[in-house]
């Protein structure tokens, strides 16, 4: 549209694109969830939401976090709550309370985040 492209024209380029695996929703929703887990220590729950709003469809959203290794994902978890309990001040219920909260806002699921406090000793 911004190049004042035909639509006929328009239309045949993007499934040329499509056709050679150029514009792929499963390759985008793989390099999403891997990425945004890589850089950022994101949470699936966190990236559901990200691929959701780029209208990723279920399957591939579901194919994105098996991107995502189990083992590496608890292990940055661990890490995360680890680091957080350290920074933050107060008593010990206050301080479960705002690693509780930061890592909520990674986007990690609840449960996960009750099981790495307990194994770190911090319940």
């Amino acid at each position: 549209m911004e190049w004042a492209c035909p639509p006929s024209l328009a239309e045949e380029i993007i499934s040329r694109l499509i056709g050679e695996g150029f514009v792929n929703e499963e390759r985008f929703a793989k390099a999403y969830a891997g990425g945004k887990f890589r850089m950022k220590q994101w949470g699936r729950l966190k990236i559901i939401q990200g691929l959701r709003g780029h209208q990723i469809t279920p399957r591939n959203i579901q194919s994105g976090l098996e991107e995502i290794p189990e083992e590496a994902y608890k292990e940055a978890l661990l890490k995360q709550a680890d680091k957080k309990w350290r920074l933050s001040t107060g008593n010990a219920l206050q301080r479960k309370g705002s690693v509780m909260r930061y890592l909520l806002s990674k986007g990690y699921e609840q449960e996960l985040i009750y099981q790495a406090l307990h194994s770190l000793g911090k319940d």
